[in-house]
């Protein structure tokens, strides 16, 4: 199937990194509940305050990995399938962030191949065998419920969530809440895991949380987005964690490029 242009505007607004899995590194396993580490976190002495710092500081190391992700939109773009999946690969260095997302048809055959990086989007389609080059609108792209919003959503910036004004923990059964100035965050009392965070009109649910590496944060491995334009869900597999991915990892220059045009021209043609 070829995207339609407008479609395939609208995808790409919501997509962002991959490349087959030729990196190094060892799968990682689910560790068994019992063998998760013990949450040390006073509930009583804690602030909505310092519970953000700490998970800034505990998460920095969960910002560069590979996986295979399924997606499922709903509703879907205009003539694209309602679900697809690829391979994820996302490296986040301090303020530099690279994504690159490798769409497959049902059959294994690439559907697009996008790389984002440095404020730049490139997106080839094998079918058109055209590479579209240019930026994304980002206001736009936060009005979208699909790949791109998804996979942000693995990386939470908490410097950017501030706390509501006077407010505290409260603790709800095995739930805990954190009042935002936007809206409003539920952990799990007894791991400390994210289970949605919600924002203005966006509201994201965290599951299925696997432990990747011993001594550090549990990352999930199934989030759901809802906004007023829709549902995305995702699923992630074969997560491996990596100190670092190369700039190859993000190259697009061997696919057979017959014609390069402005990223804008994709919804115009």
């Amino acid at each position: 199937m070829t995207l339609a242009p407008r479609s395939f505007i609208l995808v790409l607004i919501i997509t962002l990194l991959i490349l087959p899995l030729a990196i190094s590194g060892c799968k990682t396993k689910r560790f068994p509940s019992d063998q998760e580490p013990a949450l040390l976190i006073n509930w009583a002495e804690e602030t909505p305050e310092s519970l953000l710092k700490a998970m800034q500081h505990s998460t920095s190391n969960l910002h560069t990995f590979t996986a295979y992700f399924q997606i499922s939109m709903d509703p879907p773009p205009a003539k694209m399938p309602s679900s697809f999946s690829g391979i994820l690969y996302l490296s986040k260095e301090g303020d530099n962030t690279r994504l690159r997302i490798k769409a497959l048809h049902l059959f294994g055959t690439t559907l697009f191949d996008m790389v984002a990086q440095e404020g730049i989007t490139k997106v080839y389609i094998p079918a058109k065998q055209t590479l579209y080059v240019g930026k994304i609108d980002k206001e736009q792209q936060e009005q979208e419920q699909g790949p791109q919003q998804i996979f942000s959503s693995l990386m939470i910036n908490f410097a950017a969530l501030h706390a509501r004004p006077g407010s505290r923990l409260k603790i709800e059964g095995d739930k805990v809440r954190l009042l935002l100035v936007d809206g409003e965050m539920w952990l799990e009392k007894g791991t400390g895991h994210i289970l949605s965070l919600a924002e203005k009109d966006k509201n994201i649910l965290y599951s299925d949380y696997q432990q990747l590496v011993a001594d550090q944060p549990a990352m999930p491995t199934e989030i759901q987005l809802t906004t007023p334009q829709g549902k995305a869900q995702c699923q992630l597999k074969e997560i491996t964690l990596h100190d670092t991915l190369g700039k190859e990892n993000f190259d697009l220059s061997s696919y057979l490029v017959k014609e390069t045009k402005e990223l804008s021209e994709a919804g115009k043609e």
